[in-house]
């Protein structure tokens, strides 16, 4: 499994514009093309199984899943219910971002106070109400995530644990957000400022 998503590939877009109406003669009935060739051109480089939006979106899918089964024993829609693959403490996380530590003793998934969940769930739902989320990740890390009004960075202390958050907004505040801990990294305090 790889530790990162993989952009599009200059050889793939090259590629798929071959294929797409881009490809084509500037007369192509003229060339000889019959009607389902040029329609061929026009939805293959979207629909087609190989160099296409779709193809590129089911890979970008597949790097994101991997790149989480890393972090976490798994993503999942709901709470699994088949427990005895897991192992004391490992962790899941769910689509809407909540994220459950298995605690053998009870059996049970228990819901964490994780602070990256509490980072990740906020953003998961303020992005439901402005769109698409692009949540970048470096070394199996979330070190940003992206919307149409925020772009949050995320900055680590030298445990990996989350030290600070900057928010910048499309109207040009910035927030940051300092996580101030104890010797457990239990958080004590939390502060956020605006940056003038």
């Amino acid at each position: 499994m790889a530790n990162k998503i993989n952009k599009v590939t200059a050889a793939v877009i090259q590629a798929m514009k071959k294929k797409s109406a881009l490809g084509l003669p500037d007369r192509p009935s003229e060339a000889g093309l019959t009607p389902t060739q040029i329609k061929t051109a026009f939805a293959d480089f979207v629909t087609g199984p190989t160099q296409s939006a779709l193809a590129e979106i089911d890979r970008v899918a597949t790097e994101v899943t991997a790149v989480l089964s890393k972090l976490f024993e798994g993503v999942y829609d709901e709470l699994p219910t088949d427990l005895a693959r897991f192992e004391n403490d490992d962790k899941i996380i769910l689509t809407n971002g909540s994220i459950y530590k298995y605690n053998a003793n009870q059996g049970a998934f228990v819901k964490t106070n994780d602070e990256l969940e509490s980072i990740v769930s906020a953003h998961i739902a303020a992005s439901r109400q402005v769109g698409e989320t692009i949540i970048t990740y470096q070394n199996g890390v979330i070190v940003s995530m992206s919307s149409d009004n925020v772009v949050e960075t995320i900055e680590y202390d030298i445990n990996g644990e989350v030290e600070k958050v900057t928010s910048t907004y499309a109207d040009g505040k910035v927030y940051e957000e300092t996580y101030t801990k104890d010797v457990n990294g239990n958080i004590t305090k939390i502060m956020k400022v605006e940056v003038i």
